[in-house]
């Protein structure tokens, strides 16, 4: 199930991406981002963790895309 998020929440979790530099970090971001509805969110917020989600996956190691 996913749980919505409210725009204050999504700038948040912007905000941890810039922090989450090892793998198991990463991870973690992209779990949070995976299990959170972001409709009530702008399409500007919703586009920037859309970015940062793709650049993670990107970063992560082979076996685990």
């Amino acid at each position: 199930m996913r749980h919505e998020m409210d725009e204050r929440s999504a700038s948040e979790l912007l905000m941890f991406a810039d922090q989450a530099r090892s793998p198991k970090h990463r991870e973690g971001w992209l779990s949070a981002y995976a299990s959170h509805d972001f409709s009530r969110v702008s399409q500007e917020t919703q586009s920037q963790l859309a970015a940062v989600a793709e650049l993670f996956r990107n970063l992560s190691p082979a076996k685990t895309r």
